[in-house]
């Protein structure tokens, strides 16, 4: 069995290289990836997958995460730590946290 960053990693290098994989990888990502890797996609119920081209080098591209519902966010030890100590953690998921290197306040 492929491990997920494996079945990932498979996708994207079809992606990249593969303008026809490319265009129905975004038309039908579950059933392509299925296709391609042998994987099978297991959604959460009322979930669907969406796959955005974001391939163009020459833009930055924000994507809107689901607002975190904060009551039922748990902290790791180190961002425990970190808070008792006084230290300002960051709660962005890792996409926001890229695009928030490109700010310049």
């Amino acid at each position: 069995m492929k491990s997920e960053q494996k079945v990932l990693y498979e996708v994207l290098q079809k992606a990249w290289k593969d303008p026809e994989f490319r265009k129905r990888l975004i038309q039908s990502p579950v059933e392509e990836i299925e296709r391609l890797t042998g994987a099978r996609i297991v959604l959460p119920e009322g979930k669907t997958l969406e796959v955005y081209d974001q391939t163009d080098a020459s833009k930055v591209y924000l994507n809107l995460p689901v607002m975190p519902d904060m009551g039922e966010m748990e902290l790791s030890d180190e961002q425990l730590e970190g808070i008792v100590g006084g230290a300002i953690i960051s709660l962005m998921p890792d996409e926001l946290q890229r695009f928030a290197t490109c700010i310049r306040p």
